[in-house]
């Protein structure tokens, strides 16, 4: 399933996916570390 951006971008939005959070731990943290490295970029 991919998550449609197309909206948000249309309105200037800046979107950043991040991991797929399939419940292994490690790939939430990972997604966490992602989007949080995202939102502090320049």
């Amino acid at each position: 399933m991919t998550f449609d951006t197309a909206a948000l971008e249309e309105h200037g939005i800046k979107v950043t996916l991040v991991g797929d959070c399939n419940g292994k731990a490690a790939d939430i943290n990972r997604a966490v570390e992602e989007g949080y490295l995202a939102a502090t970029a320049a």
